[in-house]
């Protein structure tokens, strides 16, 4: 008798006398090679596979970087008061709607635009040397290309449409930077020829309405305006001249919004004479001799 893992099982013989294991022995042997195995197979295979990451480290926040917003954009100017009286008005209507107006021209006639016989490369040099000589004392110029030096340019046809350019008025514009002592500004100033009546006197679009000898009327006004916290003081007065001239002088002078040290450069008398001036009317006629436009 032999005895494994605590159970007696019978020896046995075959004729040649050598021994052999009993089917008992055979399969408590081949249990516990199976056994060996598959816990071996576990062993090798822990050593040999990779752990996943998610199982081993720590899972990476992920970061976001957003944006900064851009600041929000404002505009404001003061508001009008209504009802008002404003001087050498008869009657003042209310405010109407605001709003922004924008236009885009194409310049494709150049000077000789067919639309406006009345004007032409020598009536822009004529105009702008009348517009130069009356210029108040003190007042410079920036240097600057002659386009930006207060020198009249092209009227402008919108899509070379000039039909549709003359109902937009046909203006011809002249813009430069000024200096007067530690001041600087900016002017505009606009010609354009017009058979519409004088408009009517608007509460804030206006602060007074002068009637000259000659029956031409004068709109003035002195007002600012705020561009997302930038305060931008600024004068203008407007001609209407019997001859059917609209003639429009702007400047302004840019401040900080936290300073108030600046003033406009020019007053409202200064625009007033600088509108009626008789050289940059429409009819004006050009001085003989008088050069064209540079090429």
């Amino acid at each position: 008798m032999s005895e494994i893992g605590g159970e007696r099982v019978p020896d046995t013989k075959d004729d040649g006398g050598s021994t052999e294991p009993s089917r008992a022995v055979t399969a408590w042997t081949q249990g516990l090679l199976c056994v060996a195995i598959v816990a071996g197979g576990v062993i090798v295979g822990g050593l040999l596979h990779d752990p996943e990451p998610e199982l081993t480290t720590t899972p990476v926040s992920p970061t976001s970087s957003a944006l900064p917003q851009p600041a929000e954009y404002s505009y404001v100017t003061p508001t009008a008061t209504y009802p008002t009286q404003i001087p050498g008005c008869t009657t003042v209507e209310p405010p109407g709607p605001g709003g922004l107006f924008s236009f885009l021209g194409v310049d494709e006639f150049g000077y000789d635009n067919p639309a406006y016989p009345w004007f032409s490369g020598p009536k822009a040099v004529a105009m702008s040397r009348a517009l130069h000589e009356a210029l108040p004392g003190g007042i410079t110029l920036e240097a600057a290309p002659e386009g930006e030096s207060l020198f009249f340019e092209p009227i402008l046809d919108p899509s070379g449409d000039s039909d549709k350019s003359a109902e937009f008025g046909g203006s011809t514009t002249a813009h430069a930077t000024l200096r007067r002592g530690n001041q600087e500004g900016w002017m505009s100033v606009s010609v354009r020829q017009s058979t519409a009546p004088i408009p009517p006197c608007v509460a804030g679009e206006l602060d007074e309405r002068r009637l000259l000898a000659d029956g031409t009327t004068v709109d003035t006004h002195d007002t600012w305006s705020e561009s997302s916290g930038v305060r931008t003081l600024s004068r203008s007065a407007t001609a209407y001249v019997p001859d059917g001239s609209t003639v429009t002088a702007y400047v302004a002078h840019t401040l900080d919004g936290n300073d108030s040290s600046g003033t406009v450069p020019m007053t409202i008398d200064e625009l007033v004479a600088l509108v009626t001036a008789p050289g940059v009317r429409v009819t004006a006629p050009v001085p003989p001799g008088t050069p064209d436009v540079p090429k």
